[in-house]
């Protein structure tokens, strides 16, 4: 674990690029759910939802199932 500095946050290493997730559809929404909470369970708790290849961004479907 690093610390991000001012807020005092304790982030891992290593982070889960979800740009690839989709939302076309139940199962690929299901597939991307299961890779971020198989992610937490390792012990990553970064996620990078920078949207530079989408126009829907993925935060909007990914944060009530998450949270």
């Amino acid at each position: 674990m690093i610390n991000s500095g001012q807020n005092k946050l304790e982030l891992s290493r290593i982070g889960l690029g979800c740009g690839h997730m989709s939302n076309a559809n139940e199962a690929a929404q299901a597939a991307g759910i299961a890779a971020i909470h198989a992610a937490f369970e390792g012990g990553i708790n970064h996620l990078n939802t920078a949207d530079i290849r989408s126009m829907a961004p993925c935060t909007d479907w990914m944060s009530p199932p998450i949270m």
